[in-house]
This record gives structure tokens, sequence and C-alpha cells, in this order.
């Protein structure tokens, strides 16, 4: 038969594959099944056929196994779906619905609260809030408040998932979230007195249109750091909450990221050039190595370009503050991959998206 099937499998990593037929032609594959990544040749041809297994993230991870055959793999069905706990339920209020998902998650041994606050049907506020590691290998986490609006009641019971909601966590403790990050190897660092960090993410419909919907994610570290990144797209009749079918069909009309860092990406490379005994200027030399590297090649003007030389212009004087911003904008609406392939670097017709990419120092 002239079918041939490569398939790799590991437990915790997400691997990659690349298998290179006797011609020379290269087929390469990520996620073809969950994380890991399968590669069919409908006309294999005789010869032999080069194959390399990877790390999505780089570098090496637990050994994978290697199956090759005529038939095509069965695809790993992953962890049995949890059934929608508001299903067949009249939902009257958030209060309610987090009742119900307390109970059916079991939540309480996660997380405990002083004081539960209504503030309408769509929304509520927990006060005093704390997260546990059930392992107890993390310290606690404590947060202010949190706070949930806008919740989509319906949603829940037909999807299991609000079609659109705003949520934020306020007064997060930085010092107790920053060692839980860094036993995980996630580079937050050490800040002499801290301010409490924030964070805020919502799916919003655009001018109460629910076929056209925003999503927004915003972090903030008072005089250190502050993130925003927001989505706009047009939501497929159907699609539900976000559903795994349903995100090949959206249609991307604009995304931007901006990062106001004043001061936050200095400690963090100052850490890591304590922890390998290098100087932070190395550190920097380095990674720019590594970014240059991944962008190329590099083209005058390309966005791979424009986001390297963003970079290197922030990482220059580390001592002042300063705003990276990138900006997509499609001219019609467009696949949303294609659309996020532009804030990686792939250089896209200008004709279709107009990209601004730049950094600029405070004054």
């Amino acid at each position: 038969e002239a079918a041939l099937w490569f398939h790799a499998t590991a437990d915790d990593i997400d691997t990659t594959l690349v298998v290179v037929r006797p011609d020379g032609e290269v087929l390469c594959n990520d996620d073809y099944d969950g994380h890991n990544p399968a590669i069919g040749i409908m006309d294999a041809a005789p010869g032999d056929y080069a194959v390399w297994v990877g790390v999505y993230s780089g570098g090496r991870g637990e050994p994978a196994l290697l199956s090759v055959g005529r038939e095509e793999p069965a695809l790993d069905q992953g962890p049995p779906v949890v059934d929608n706990p508001f299903a067949g339920r009249t939902i009257e209020s958030a209060a309610q619905a987090f009742e119900i998902l307390t109970e059916a998650f079991q939540l309480s041994e996660v997380m405990t609260f002083e004081r539960l606050e209504q503030t309408g049907p769509e929304g509520l506020t927990l006060h005093g809030v704390v997260l546990r590691d059930t392992s107890g290998t993390e310290a606690p986490v404590e947060i202010g408040r949190v706070r949930l609006s806008d919740l989509d009641l319906a949603g829940l019971a037909a999807n299991g998932a609000p079609e659109r909601f705003s949520l934020a966590f306020e007064e997060i403790a930085y010092a107790s979230l920053a060692e839980g990050a860094r036993l995980n190897d996630l580079p937050m660092p050490t800040l002499e007195n801290p301010p409490p960090l924030s964070l805020e993410v919502s799916l919003l419909p655009i001018g109460g249109d629910m076929t056209r919907r925003e999503m927004r994610l915003g972090l903030n570290l008072d005089e250190h750091v502050a993130v925003g990144i927001r989505a706009q797209m047009l939501w497929p009749e159907g699609a539900g909450a976000m559903g795994p079918d349903a995100v090949y069909d959206f249609k991307g009309e604009a995304i931007e990221i901006e990062l106001h860092d004043m001061g936050f990406l200095r400690a963090v490379l100052r850490e890591v050039a304590l922890e390998s005994g290098e100087a932070v200027e190395q550190v920097v030399a380095e990674g720019l190595g590594d970014l240059a590297g991944f962008f190329a090649p590099m083209e005058p003007g390309s966005s791979r370009t424009q986001l390297f030389d963003m970079v290197s212009a922030r990482l220059k004087d580390l001592d002042r503050s300063g705003v990276m911003r990138i900006h997509v904008q499609a001219m019609a609406p467009m696949d949303i991959e294609a659309l996020f392939g532009a804030l990686a670097g792939d250089d896209i017709d200008p004709s279709l998206v107009d990209v601004e990419i730049r950094y600029r120092p405070d004054p």
C-alpha cells in the first residue's frame, strides 16, 4: 500500500514532527492529535525517510514514542468530557451559577472567601478570596476581590460556558504569586514592597451586537508593568462560548497588544542574570541573538524586522520606561489564525492588513 503514517506521542510535552521524503520534500506537523503530531503520506515512495521529533517550546523533554505504519493513528479522545452542571436548569443569578459550579467542581477545596455580594442578576463580588494548592507545595494566594459582571446566564445552560462575561481579580498578593511562579520556572522577580496585582478578562459584544465581540485581557502592577491585549472578531452563529471547532470559523478584525514596562523587565533580567552568573548586558545580548535567529530571515521593513527592532529599542535602555505596541488591523475580516500570524512576525500582504509595530519611550 502507498499510505504511510508517522505518529509521535508523549505524556506531558507538546511534541512536533518533521518528515523528509526520499525526494527531499519536507513535511511538518504540530497538533494533529491534541499535543501529539502525525503526518500521513498517501503516495509514499520507496526510499529513506528522515524523521525528527522535537518539543514545541524548544529544548528537550521526556522520551517520545514514534509509531510508523500503514493505518491512520486513532485519535486520543482526551480526558473524559465533564457534563454541563447547568444543563436543564433555569439560572436566575450569577450567585446561583457560582453555587452550582462550586458544588460540581468542589471549588471549596481550593478556594475560600469571606463574603459574597450580589451585584444584580448577572454579577457578584467575592471578598477576601484565598486560593490554596491542595498539594501544599505552594503558598496560598490572597485576592482582595473577584468581580463578575455581564454574565450570560442563558448560555450557561445551553453551552456550559457564557457567551459574554467580564471578570476582574483585584488586589492579588504579588509576593505569594511570584513565589509560586518561580517554583514553576516562570519569570516573576522579587520586588521590594510590591503593590497588589490586578487582572481583568472579558468577552463582550461590540455595541450590543453578538455577531461581533471583543476579547480583552489586562494586567496591571502599579509603577512596574501594565499589559493590555485586545482582539476584535466576528463571532459565527452557533459557536457558543468558545467551541474548539468554531474557533477556525472566526474572522478577525483587529488585534492589539500594548506593554507599558516601567522597570519590571529590568527586574526580570537582573534576576535571570543573578541566577546564571552573567551580566545583564550579556543576558540581553544572548536574548537578542536568540530572537534574531527565531525571526530570521529579516528583510528590511518586514514585520519580523519591526518586531526585532522594537524589542531591541526597549532593551537598549532598561532604566527608562516605555511602551511597546503592536496593532494589526484587517482591511476586511480574515481568518483569525492568519491575523494572529502577523503578531508573530509573519509577513502578510499589506493590502490585507495594516500592521503598526513601535516602541515609544516615556518622557
